[in-house]
């Protein structure tokens, strides 16, 4: 999808340290979200191998994190961006934390596949479009 943005919206090679930087928060966020998932009641193979193995989970998070951090280096100028971005991803496995902060938001967290399809449209629509600047109306339309 970001490949899309830049190649059809932005009109410019794309930016291979985006391109990593959105691959592995990807893997940070998603081995992120299902480590914190508790043990469930309607058991299934996937969530048993979740619950066996979340030791992965936090290993791939550990990783993920390291490969986003490495490529904000070459991206930290757009820091601000990028930060929406984190938090709004954040946010998303945030109700999972056994904290207290964090335990509010089981009550307003709604909607969270809408949430999580505008945060995925801002990734890798919205956002190489701030990355890369100004592109002009013409070419967004």
């Amino acid at each position: 999808m970001v490949y899309q943005t830049y190649t059809l919206i932005a009109g410019k090679p794309i930016n291979p340290y985006f391109a990593l930087f959105v691959f592995f928060s990807t893997v940070c966020s998603y081995n992120f979200h299902w480590a914190l998932t508790p043990h469930s009641i309607a058991p299934s193979q996937r969530l048993q191998w979740d619950e066996k193995h979340k030791s992965y989970h936090l290993l791939l998070s550990i990783a993920g994190l390291v490969g986003a951090a490495v490529c904000f280096f070459f991206l930290k100028e757009n820091w601000f961006y990028i930060g929406i971005a984190t938090l709004l991803t954040f946010l998303y496995s945030a109700p999972k934390i056994s904290v207290s902060p964090f335990q509010w938001l089981k009550k307003i967290a709604i909607g969270k596949t809408i949430f999580l399809a505008m945060t995925w449209a801002y990734v890798t629509a919205v956002l190489p479009i701030l990355i890369e600047g100004n592109i002009g109306i013409e070419k967004a339309i």
